[in-house]
């Protein structure tokens, strides 16, 4: 697995993959302890409601981003390794106007909409709390937009803490404070203390990027950005096509399954599954933070020998967590849901069933950021969206038939088909072994 020629780097790479993994863990537990605050002091239904309504909203920001967020993980380490300032200037430039420009006009529709319902709220009747919330969707964009870009420029530390750590703990301190001073706790509070933290973490992430930058990059002269746009764009939007059918994922299940199955409190049931099982997606997330921008770097030198070797250390890290995190939950998955509440516990063989299939994705998960970093984003964003569309429709027949059970076999069938596809891929396009002999 290890080259003897790269092994001091090998151990390196290992050593911060193991250290955004104890990042990410800090994450898992913030978030964990926040959910389980929820679950507690507001309904089964109501805690549905709320992971429906920043799922969703998380949904849109990534969609209102339009890719911007991934595409600076591929395009900016190259112009920092280089010192190519003024490109990366112009670049930066780019990024700030279109987050302006989106962010603003989003969030002035979203607070219309919000005052249109409560002023006409006895004429139109009930409407789901996701459409007085809209005026999250531009927050959420601009801190799901600073996370990667803090990887990008060699930080993957912080943009993991600011990705889970900080927006969680500051919703855990804040709820506390709401709960203690403003009884009882409610589901419009709730969203408050999102919100709240989420505006903490932005502030912090612009923070850390001002002092992180080089002096050089503020000193330079941009170049004229409109020879290099239509590039950056095309770019993003590729992006955008990839992470949109995983980001929806979530939503689409919780949605289908109130939508489908006659008993809605199994909605919540899901959420609290989904909230124990974030920790391997911010595992995931953790060594993606380190192996993103060398695999850009790599594909820039056209090294696809250094490919093959971040995929086979990547791998390595990946397969041993997911097994871990697997013989964690099965002995001690009850216990766990039974934080959220007595309830809560019906969802054990759903939390095995799920469990199963990110352990499949984090497995396998190099072959996905080999993929975006260095491949076909054209190519792989029509693969995705197709087998998205075929899966989506599997799984609302499952979740009306079987409910919680059913929305867990569809998750497990997404992951089995993306695993097999991804795979496929890198060894045609790349040429990379997949399991590293295979």
């Amino acid at each position: 697995m290890f080259q003897t020629n790269h092994f001091a780097e090998d151990l390196e790479l290992v050593d911060a993959g193991f250290l955004n993994l104890g990042m990410a863990t800090l994450g898992f537990i913030a978030q964990y302890l926040f959910n389980i605050f929820l679950a507690r002091f507001l309904s089964p239904i109501d805690y549905g409601d709320f992971s429906i309504v920043t799922s969703t909203a998380a949904f849109w920001g990534v969609l209102l981003l339009l890719g911007h967020n991934q595409s600076s993980v591929r395009l900016f380490p190259p112009y920092l390794k280089d010192e190519k300032w003024d490109f990366a200037k112009t670049l930066l430039g780019y990024y700030r106007r279109y987050l302006v420009i989106s962010c603003s006009i989003t969030f002035f529709i979203g607070v219309t909409v919000y005052l249109f319902l409560h002023y006409y709220k006895n004429s139109i009747g009930q409407v789901h709390l996701v459409w007085h919330y809209l005026w999250l969707i531009p927050l959420i964009s601009l801190m799901r937009f600073f996370s990667p870009f803090l990887c990008s420029i060699r930080r993957p530390g912080f943009s993991l803490a600011t990705f889970k750590f900080y927006p969680c703990f500051f919703a855990l301190v804040v709820s506390c404070f709401i709960y203690f001073v403003f009884y009882p706790f409610t589901l419009e509070k709730a969203v408050f203390a999102f919100t709240l933290a989420t505006l903490l973490t932005i502030l912090l992430q612009i923070f850390i990027v001002k002092i992180s930058l080089p002096r050089a990059l503020w000193l330079a002269k941009p170049l004229p950005s409109k020879p290099y746009v239509g590039l950056w764009f095309i770019t993003s939007v590729q992006f955008l096509f990839i992470n949109l059918f995983f980001q929806c994922q979530q939503p689409i299940i919780l949605l289908v399954l109130k939508l489908a199955y006659k008993n809605s409190a199994v909605v919540g049931t899901l959420s609290a599954i989904f909230s124990l099982t974030e920790i391997m997606f911010l595992s995931s997330l953790g060594c993606s933070s380190v192996f993103g921008p060398l695999i850009s770097l790599a594909k820039n030198n056209n090294d696809f020998g250094e490919l093959q070797r971040l995929n086979n250390i990547g791998n390595l890290i990946m397969t041993g967590v997911s097994l871990i995190l697997f013989f964690i939950f099965m002995v001690w998955g009850k216990t766990f849901l039974g934080h959220f509440g007595k309830a809560y516990t019906q969802g054990y063989t759903a939390l095995l069933i799920v469990t199963a299939a990110n352990g499949i994705r984090l497995a396998t998960g190099m072959a996905l950021y080999l993929l975006k970093f260095a491949g076909d984003t054209n190519f792989l964003a029509k693969i995705t969206a197709i087998t998205n569309i075929v899966l989506i429709g599997f799984g609302f027949a499952l979740c009306y038939y079987y409910g919680l059970i059913g929305a867990a076999w569809t998750i497990f069938a997404v992951q089995c088909v993306f695993a097999i596809i991804y795979g496929v891929l890198i060894k045609v396009k790349l040429g990379i072994k997949p399991l590293g002999f295979i």
